[in-house]
């Protein structure tokens, strides 16, 4: 992580480097092409919980407490659509509209969404 920051209530600010995968794994999507990955964003659920399961607020408040505590290095994912780039043209910078921590311990991972599918 090269940067976190937090504005206002839930809106927040994530630079990361993304790590070399090993290799034989599949690329990310969204992360694995960029040397550097950002992310701007928010909680907004409004008008996805009809379509489908998204975090609570309450979620995504947990996942940015995680983030202010938590060192460097982070396991950063997706669910749905995860995030959505703001401009085509610059794929490495993009939305989320919510955040959620899964697991725990060593095994906990930061996942963000942006639509449920």
């Amino acid at each position: 992580m090269l940067q976190f920051a937090v504005y206002g209530d839930n809106q927040y600010l994530l630079v990361v480097e993304p790590l070399a995968r090993r290799e034989g794994l599949a690329r990310d999507r969204f992360i694995g092409s960029c040397p550097v990955f950002t992310v701007i964003g928010t909680y907004d659920g409004k008008g996805l919980l009809e379509k489908g399961y998204l975090p609570t607020e309450q979620d995504h408040l947990t996942a940015i407490g995680y983030l202010k505590d938590t060192p460097r290095e982070l396991r950063l994912g997706w669910m749905g659509s995860g995030f959505k780039p703001l401009n085509p043209d610059y794929p490495c910078v993009v939305a989320s509209r919510a955040l959620q921590l899964l697991g725990d311990g060593d095994h906990t991972r930061v996942i963000s969404w942006y639509s449920p599918t």
